[in-house]
């Protein structure tokens, strides 16, 4: 908010640097952009546009006229031949088809993901109880033949017949 002694009043042009301004409040120029309030204050002040408080303690900004309107595509749309017009259709319609695809693919992954788990937490399941059955198996079964004696065994060689 400028404290600005040279007059100007919402409407008054005399402060101006050129007639192509014109005085709106936050609200007036958020509406006309398709902004948000918040946005608009940001806009005015990265862009250094004059702000100026009123009695009415409203802030009003000094909008240039060719920043009005940011966007010229809502305007533009009547704009679109019907040929290209078809060929956004179509393309639209493709795009939708190949998504509609995609997710189907996903889906299908996702569940053969899901029994590769399954599956894989059965083995491990598995696994972890034959551990179990193989501990219990050596440590109540007696030794029948001494460690040293089975290195000897083994190393002896077989006579062929």
């Amino acid at each position: 908010m400028t404290d600005d002694k040279s007059g100007d009043r919402p409407g008054d042009a005399s402060g101006d640097m050129s007639g192509d301004s014109r005085w709106m409040t936050y609200d007036e120029l958020a509406k006309l952009r398709g902004i948000t309030r918040p946005s608009a204050e940001r806009l005015v002040q990265r862009r250094r546009w004059r702000r100026q408080q009123g009695n009415d303690r409203t802030v009003r900004v000094l909008v240039p006229v060719d920043s009005l309107s940011d966007d010229v595509s809502a305007d533009a749309s009547d704009d679109i031949s019907p040929d290209t017009r078809r060929l956004l259709v179509d393309a639209m319609a493709a795009l939708e088809s190949a998504v509609a695809t995609l997710r189907a693919q996903l889906d299908r992954a996702e569940a053969g993901k899901e029994a590769a788990d399954r599956h894989a937490d059965r083995e491990r399941s598995r696994a972890d109880q034959a551990e179990v059955r193989a501990d219990r198996a050596e440590s109540t079964s007696p030794r029948s033949v001494p460690a040293p004696m089975l290195s000897a065994i083994s190393s002896t060689p077989r006579k062929r017949r």
